[in-house]
């Protein structure tokens, strides 16, 4: 396993990804990360996809039923309403 790489905080609160990691995992100028606290002093940095939700929105169109869209940890949820849920 290769060395952790070392990166400095500025004044700013900010630190560089290195260009070797940046290249590995697709990220530019302007993506997003998700920093996650895992406890003690460590931490877990996971790069944030833009949103697919939209791509399937025509295929939804055949159901039938009132369904709630919804997505989670980059997946696409359908949720059938209840009755009460579709007066609103």
């Amino acid at each position: 396993m290769r060395p952790p790489y070392i990166v400095t905080v500025t004044s700013k609160g900010q630190m560089s990804v290195p260009i070797a990691i940046c290249r590995k995992l697709g990220v530019k100028p302007g993506t997003k990360f998700d920093i996650y606290p895992m406890g003690g002093e460590s931490i877990r940095a996971t790069v944030r996809r833009p949103s697919r939700i939209l791509e399937y929105a025509g295929d939804l169109k055949h159901f039938d039923k009132k369904v709630a869209v919804k997505e989670h940890e980059g997946r696409l949820c359908l949720t059938p309403l209840r009755e009460e849920d579709g007066k609103r």
